[in-house]
């Protein structure tokens, strides 16, 4: 199959996986060229795949994401594929139905979706979908641009963690408005006012 214009990927499954792919496609209420290209943008096809944040298998689970939709082994197709399915489904559910928005959550989390825009791009560009043909409302272009490259000591789990860089460690939010408790470097609950 011939490389869709301006995206670059290839949305030709691999024979071994194409039952797999099928029926994640089925889950996930994704069209199949879509999570081809989204396939082989995240590992190239690549089971033993892992990235430099730590993700990990063919379909690239952080290992966080792994323990809330996976089963099994994240570097064996025949488990990545149904937990991708499940998790594709649960995202284009979160994001009523909006594509775009779901491929941005996959890349950027769900509150980060203007930073996975470009990634979103790229697959729909290959799966030969517009950007207005994706079933939200078309947003702007926007190329990715990690806002916390050459941030020291950031990696996916201190994120997820709520970890403040302004020199607190794990925050949780109290339920009031602006309100948080973070523990700070040297153990101490404080709180900060600062919204996030």
């Amino acid at each position: 199959m011939p490389l869709p214009a301006g995206g670059g990927l290839s949305t030709t499954i691999p024979r071994r996986y194409r039952g797999l792919v099928l029926a994640a496609a089925a889950a996930s209420g994704l069209p199949l060229k879509v999570v081809a290209a989204q396939i082989a943008d995240e590992s190239g096809w690549n089971p033993r795949a892992v990235s430099s944040t730590g993700a990990q298998g063919i379909a690239q689970f952080e290992p966080y994401t792994w323990q809330s939709w996976g089963h099994g082994d994240p570097f064996n197709p025949a488990d990545a594929f149904p937990a991708y399915g499940r998790f594709m489904g649960y995202l284009l559910k979160q994001q009523r139905g909006d594509i775009r928005n779901a491929l941005a959550a996959y890349n950027a989390g769900s509150g980060n979706l203007r930073a996975g825009y470009g990634y979103a791009d790229r697959i729909l560009a290959a799966a030969g979908l517009p950007q207005s043909a994706h079933g939200g409302a078309s947003q702007p272009f926007i190329p990715y641009r990690n806002p916390f490259r050459g941030v020291q000591g950031l990696t996916a789990e201190r994120i997820d963690a709520g970890v403040d860089y302004s020199g607190a460690g794990p925050c949780t939010h109290s339920g009031r408005a602006g309100s948080r408790t973070c523990t700070t470097r040297a153990g101490l609950a404080g709180r900060s006012s600062r919204s996030g």
